[in-house]
Parts: C-alpha cells; sequence; structure tokens
C-alpha cells in the first residue's frame, strides 16, 4: 500500500507566553563563583524589578505600600541625620521609602553602612536589592549592575555583613523575611506570579488585537499547494505589512488564483463570549495579586465591585491591612536602624491621615 500523503499544518501565533516567561526563583551554588545564584541565569530579582515595571497593578499596590509605611512622616531622633543621611542628600524618609518598596517587591533590603574615621557610624545609602547577591552564608555581598551580562564580564564590589561591633568603613546590613534560604521569599512567586504574567498577557492581547488586525482571528488558507518555509515567510511577511494593524482596516485585497478550485478562502475565528471570558480571567489574577499582599483594591483607591461599600467595610478593610502589613514592615525599619545606630526608638512612624468624617461622601485615604 502507498503510504497516504499528509501534510503538516504550522500555527506560529501560539506561544505558550505565561509559563515560558515566568522565572524561577531557585537558588544555585556555582563552583568557581563567590556568590549564589538567584534565580534561572541569575536574573530573579531583575525579574521581579520587570513585572513591577509591566503590570500596572502590581506598581500601585508595591508604591502604595511605600506611601503606608512613611506614613505622614517619618522622622529620627539622631541629630546628625535630622536634614539628611548621606552626602547624596537623602532624607530618612528617601531611605525608608526606597527599603520598603523593596521589601514589598523582593521580601528584602539592603543598607549601605558607612563608618568615619574613628568607627563611627557616618552615612547610610540605599541599595538597590536586585542588584544585590550573596555568599552562601550571609557573610560577604556583591553588588553589580552589571548581572545581565556572562558571568566573565560582570564587575562587582564586595561588601562585608554589617556588624555593630565591625570596624569596616563600608558594609551592608541585609534583611530577608526568610531564615532557611540565602535569599527573601518575594510576595510575587508562585501563584502570583502565573496571575501577574497573565495580567501582563490580558494587556498585550488587547494591544495586540488593536494593532494587528487579523492577526489572531483570522486564517487565510492558500489552496495551491505548499510553498518551502522561505516562501511561506515571505507570503506571511507581505499579508502582515500590508494588511496587518488597524492602519489599515477596511483595506481590500486582491487575490490572484488558478483556477476556482484553487481560490483563497478566509475563515474567521469566532469564540463564544471572548470577552466574557477575558474579564473573568482578568478578575481573577487581580484577585491573586491582591491576596499576595493581603490586601483590598479600595486601600489603594481603586474601585471595588462590591456596590455601596460603607465606610465601616473601608475601616476594617484599612485596620486589617495596616495591622498585619504596614506595621510589622515599620517594625522591621525601625529595628534596622536601632541596630545600625545602636540606639532604640531612633525611628518615628507618624500614620497616614485618614478622614472618616461623617460628613463627606466617601472616605478618603490620602495617598502621596
Amino acid at each position: 500500500m502507498e503510504k497516504e500523503n499528509k501534510k503538516k499544518i504550522s500555527l506560529a501565533a501560539i506561544d505558550t507566553y505565561v509559563a515560558s516567561n515566568i522565572v524561577s526563583a531557585k537558588e544555585s551554588e556555582i563552583r568557581g563563583r563567590d556568590f549564589i545564584e538567584w534565580g534561572t541565569n541569575n536574573r530573579y530579582p531583575q525579574y521581579v524589578w520587570g513585572l513591577n515595571q509591566e503590570v500596572t497593578l502590581l506598581r500601585t499596590i508595591i508604591n502604595g505600600i511605600a506611601d503606608y509605611t512613611v506614613g505622614d512622616n517619618v522622622s529620627i531622633t539622631y541629630a546628625p541625620w535630622e536634614k539628611q543621611v548621606n552626602k547624596d542628600g537623602d532624607t530618612v524618609e528617601d531611605i525608608v521609602r526606597n527599603i520598603s518598596a523593596d521589601y514589598a517587591r523582593y521580601g528584602g533590603f539592603a543598607i549601605n553602612v558607612i563608618r568615619n574615621k574613628v568607627g563611627g557610624i557616618a552615612e547610610i545609602y540605599y541599595l538597590d536589592f536586585k542588584n544585590i547577591r550573596s555568599d552562601k552564608k550571609n557573610e560577604f555581598f556583591f553588588y553589580s549592575e552589571d548581572w545581565d551580562k556572562s558571568y566573565g564580564r560582570v564587575k562587582y564590589m564586595t561588601y562585608p555583613k554589617f556588624r555593630a561591633d565591625g570596624k569596616e568603613y563600608s558594609s551592608i546590613y541585609y534583611y530577608k523575611n526568610s531564615k532557611n534560604t540565602v535569599y527573601p521569599l518575594s510576595p510575587i512567586a508562585g501563584d502570583a506570579a502565573v496571575a501577574a504574567e497573565t495580567e501582563k498577557a490580558i494587556s498585550q492581547f488587547h494591544l495586540n488585537a488593536i494593532s494587528n488586525g487579523f492577526s489572531a482571528s483570522v486564517i487565510i488558507n492558500f489552496n495551491n499547494g505548499q510553498p518551502d518555509d522561505e516562501e511561506k515567510e515571505e507570503i506571511e511577511k507581505n499579508l502582515n505589512e500590508k494588511f496587518g494593524g488597524y492602519q489599515n482596516a477596511a483595506r481590500i485585497m486582491a487575490a490572484f488564483n488558478n483556477g476556482k478550485e484553487n481560490e483563497v478562502t478566509i475563515s474567521k475565528l469566532d469564540i463564544d463570549n471572548f470577552g466574557e471570558r477575558y474579564q473573568s480571567l482578568s478578575k481573577a489574577t487581580k484577585q491573586e495579586i491582591y491576596s499576595a499582599y493581603r490586601a483590598q483594591p479600595v486601600i489603594f483607591g481603586l474601585p471595588s465591585e462590591n456596590i455601596g461599600f460603607s465606610d465601616q467595610d473601608i475601616q476594617e478593610a484599612w485596620k486589617l491591612f495596616n495591622t498585619t502589613v504596614i506595621i510589622p514592615i515599620q517594625k522591621i525599619i525601625k529595628l534596622a536602624f536601632e541596630k545600625i545606630l545602636e540606639q532604640k526608638d531612633v525611628l518615628v512612624f507618624t500614620p497616614m491621615t485618614i478622614d472618616w468624617s461623617s460628613d463627606k461622601k466617601e472616605t478618603v485615604i490620602s495617598v502621596k
């Protein structure tokens, strides 16, 4: 019997986008390297930062946490730092805002501590946590803005761990929310990372739906045989250039065929309730992101689906969030300053002003 000829059909538009874009947070010890790699290709914190930049909801929550942590004001009782904490002119509020945002992103933060000639604490600087790597015991830290480069080309600075009784001119106070790992555990992990990637994909889908006219909604069948791969690419390129994109909507397409039986056929892909499905998916992903931060939308000035959300509901949501998220972060940061300066109650937070007055039509949570 002759073998039946079968034609292969390739659908290049299909991409496992969400799964392929998630970067693992695994920690890897590589022989010959001073530091433990953080994530696939040592890029996990860079991946988290990318999500922060690309997913609006995630960025809103993280910035909100930083605002609530700083509150109406944060001051320090250590006289030399009342106006600024370093030669760059950073205030204590600048440092607190930055490290609280890093804590919300990565689950940890880093402060560069500088001593004077007699060993006293002179300055502190915020260090971008995504640029920090550590040895296995968190005794030495490595700072670089070039982790994206191949290992041999990466230039980094080495810092010892900060110790109150240490004498090193420059050291790092390193905080992580996990005792059993080298690096902290980011809230943007597991299901939250999937949700963030999905939210990003939904936004990009809607953009592509506008920009790429019939990319995901139309199949054009050429019924006059199988061209080779190079010809297929050329045909696809020409179609996209001439008819793809919202600018080319309603243009006329001319097809030239060798007879009626070889005419081009165009099939539209109709998916029932497509908009509703995406809306439902987006709702689920947003809820997953909120859950990762134990938050409610109204706390960040975002609309809630609950119609008639009362002032009492908002107050309860805020009190719970403040108790379970904001106050613990403030305590962690206060302890960091106390350890660095060896003074108690050196940092003073003034809580965020919230107007619960009954004569207001709605509750106002003041976010800077």
